[in-house]
């Protein structure tokens, strides 16, 4: 509704009213029902006859064999689906830091003044529009081109609105980042020497499959260099 207010000159639309965002209240409104849907879903799994849910997690220990808890479990048929995760890069100093990942950031209550983000794919993208929409400054560092597999004329289209509302500095990675716990403040240092501040840091640089601690080597199975699970084209 802000960005609606903002442009509605573009319309020959004058409006006198000052938008505002109970940024706290939306997020509650959306994880409440979420969590709600979750709670309904495993409820529902639960109630299924023939289908046990283990909430635990669970690693292979020998082909379709599996452990949690120093149970055992065993089946005809194994399907792995447990997605990915966020990929973290190895910058000095970043794992010290409390920043954020697309998970962290959904589930704060409190808007960042000025939030800096890691990584131009469409996750980063994504939410830097929202937290700019909801009146943040924003600050996207993206190591080559932002949303580089998409299409040229539709990405520089993008591109043109997009940076009316968030500064975007492309073929940037810092070099080190630090975090002050008493000022509560991110300081990212650049290759030129420049260091950029901010209260937020979201780190968006893709994904990573979630195989790490599955023991799929015990299952007689086999990793890529980024962790997929090799596969022949029948799968």
């Amino acid at each position: 509704m802000d960005r609606e207010i903002q442009a509605s000159g573009d319309v020959n639309v004058s409006t006198q009213a000052d938008a505002a965002i109970d940024y706290a209240a939306t997020v509650d409104r959306v994880y409440t029902h979420i969590d709600g849907v979750e709670a309904r879903v495993r409820q529902s799994l639960q109630a299924v006859e023939r289908l046990d849910l283990i909430p635990h997690f669970v690693r292979f220990i020998g082909p379709r064999m599996l452990a949690y808890n120093g149970t055992v479990v065993t089946a005809d048929r194994v399907v792995i689906n447990t997605g990915a995760q966020p990929s973290i890069p190895n910058i000095p100093g970043l794992a010290d830091t409390p920043y954020m990942t697309s998970t962290d950031i959904l589930r704060r209550r409190d808007r960042c003044d000025h939030l800096l983000v890691l990584g131009g794919g469409y996750i980063g993208c994504e939410l830097s529009h929202w937290q700019s929409a909801a009146g943040a400054k924003v600050t996207q560092l993206v190591r080559s081109t932002t949303l580089k597999h998409t299409d040229e004329e539709v990405r520089e289209e993008f591109m043109r609105v997009y940076t009316s509302h968030v500064t975007v500095r492309e073929h940037t990675t810092p070099t080190s980042v630090a975090y002050d716990e008493h000022s509560g403040l991110f300081s990212l240092s650049l290759p030129d020497g420049e260091v950029l501040t901010g209260d937020g840091l979201l780190v968006a640089t893709g994904v990573t499959p979630a195989t790490k601690g599955l023991g799929v080597e015990e299952a007689g199975l086999a990793l890529t260099d980024r962790g997929f699970i090799q596969t022949d084209k029948y799968f």
